[in-house]
């Protein structure tokens, strides 16, 4: 069984080989769709836009481009989507996404991926899965990759549960600002910071256990 499995591994790796850019434009795409196509579903919005066929189509163009594109597009979709709910919104999170750009292009630019898996992940209830592969096949810096997508998942989850505060509020003369209520979607929240701070000790200390000199370096690192 053993050696089956060593045969079907080798077969699988030189398939690989011989296809790279194929294989690598499917990754690509299907990373692409599932973070698309949640945005969509979760704050969907721009009705124009909320169709499953746009989210295959932006993934498909993304099959063929760098990962950086599509995190932009990614970006982009949110920022139209927070438009349609309100512009104070979108303003406050493009601010922040162009914080979040120039710290990805100046330590993350190769691992876009990661940006892009990391919500896709938490979504799925294993964000856990990110940090400890950034610790196992990356450096430490690159975790940055994996703090831009949890903001964004937060962001999006934040959203979605106050959603009903943009369209019933009203301002007043004395009170908050559809600015504050924006502000307090991305910044006043324990949980992400917990993350935050959890995702990043677990990549060091995975990271620094995966470079040790000691028999099994690479098991004890990911147990």
């Amino acid at each position: 069984m053993a050696t089956r499995l060593l045969e079907l591994r080798e077969k699988f790796f030189r398939f690989v080989g011989r296809r790279e850019k194929l294989v690598m434009a499917a990754v690509r795409f299907v990373i692409a769709f599932f973070a698309f196509f949640l945005i969509n579903e979760s704050i969907g919005y721009m009705s124009q836009i909320s169709h499953v066929w746009v989210a295959f189509l932006l993934a498909a163009l993304c099959a063929f481009v760098p990962a950086g594109v599509m995190v932009f597009v990614g970006a982009a979709l949110i920022l139209a989507q927070f438009y349609a709910l309100a512009q104070e919104l979108c303003l406050i999170t493009l601010l922040l996404f162009i914080l979040m750009f120039c710290l990805y292009f100046r330590f993350t630019r190769r691992v876009g991926y990661y940006t892009m898996l990391t919500p896709i992940l938490c979504f799925l209830r294993i964000p856990y899965v990110m940090p400890v592969s950034v610790g196992l096949l990356g450096k430490p810096y690159n975790v940055i990759s994996v703090l831009c997508g949890t903001v964004v998942y937060f962001l999006i989850k934040n959203v979605k549960e106050n959603e009903a505060l943009f369209h019933s509020f009203q301002e007043t003369v004395a009170g908050p600002t559809k600015y504050t209520l924006a502000v307090n979607q991305i910044f006043v929240n324990k949980e992400m910071f917990l993350y935050i701070v959890a995702f990043v000790a677990a990549a060091i200390t995975v990271y620094c256990i995966r470079r040790m000199k000691t028999d099994h370096a690479w098991t004890n690192a990911t147990i």
